[in-house]
């Protein structure tokens, strides 16, 4: 048994039916699915890959300069140096100091032309690093660390101060005043080989560094190079309350090179102190006395 219909049950089913015999095969169309309208965006690739094109190039660039301000070959032109291989500034002080123009030459390879010299030191190094010597000859520039046994101290420097030819072989050897003593001139002495330049060990002395001049006035202390190309260090002891000088003279032949010394000729003087530097140049204080004396 059905359930019975209302009013508004039945009004409604006719106006479906109603509807429904209004569709035909003409009013039917294709499904069309709603459209939604999306926010538009703005698409940032391009203008991301411009700009990174731009900062690359840019980079580009600057490293191409750094790269030419950081060369670690020397551009064509500018000397080999030939260094120690133990310091770690030795190279870049040395090149300065011999590219750079000085006043002070010598023939130290004896080839009959001046060579230039110089010295460097480094203040805050360690003793066998702190001081250095070297030559600019044909072209190329040597370089060689002083022994750490003298060294300059804080604020003093290595400095040459003569060049004489002992042995007389022709080329000229190198004395470098360390300073590092107050009223001494405590030196090294230098000589040339086909290596470059090597230090000598001078006789007398167990540490091998002489004193070209110093000790005061009541011991005064010299060396210097006689006109054989001897070396000679000579000592010097008040006496006579200061009127005169008791000086001991050694005098060393070079027997071989580089600056090999053969054993000294001594001698033993008293001389009034006013005649003192005239007879021993070498007490004079002016450095070390060349081989014409």
């Amino acid at each position: 048994m059905s359930r019975p219909t209302t009013d508004i049950e039945d009004r409604l089913r006719q106006a479906l039916a109603a509807r429904a015999e209004q569709v035909t095969p003409a009013s039917l169309r294709p499904a069309d699915p709603p459209k939604v309208k999306r926010r538009r965006r703005f698409i940032w690739v391009a203008p991301i890959l411009a700009a990174a094109a731009a900062v690359l190039a840019i980079l580009g660039v600057m490293s191409l300069v750094d790269l030419r301000g950081q060369e670690s070959t020397p551009p064509a032109g500018q000397p080999t140096i030939h260094t120690s291989g133990n310091c770690e500034h030795e190279e870049r002080l040395m090149s300065r100091a011999l590219l750079r123009p000085s006043d002070f030459t010598a023939d130290v390879d004896g080839d009959g032309d001046g060579d230039q010299v110089a010295t460097a030191t480094d203040p805050k190094a360690a003793p066998a690093c702190r001081a250095f010597v070297g030559v600019r000859t044909n072209g190329e520039l040597y370089s060689t660390a002083l022994d750490p046994s003298a060294v300059p101290p804080p604020g003093m420097r290595a400095q040459l101060t003569n060049a004489p030819d002992l042995g007389l072989d022709g080329r000229a050897d190198l004395v470098v005043n360390t300073h590092s003593m107050v009223d001494s001139a405590l030196s090294q002495i230098f000589s040339w080989t086909p290596d470059g330049l090597v230090r000598v060990q001078a006789p007398g002395a167990e540490s091998g560094n002489i004193t070209v001049y110093g000790g005061g006035m009541t011991a005064p202390l010299g060396a210097g190079c006689t006109s054989d190309g001897s070396l000679v260090t000579s000592t010097a002891d008040a006496v006579d309350q200061g009127k005169a000088y008791e000086v001991t003279r050694q005098i060393y032949p070079v027997t071989g090179g580089p600056l090999e010394f053969g054993d000294p000729r001594m001698s033993h003087d008293r001389v009034p102190a006013a005649q003192l530097n005239q007879r021993f140049p070498e007490f004079a204080g002016g450095g070390f006395v060349p081989c014409s004396t």
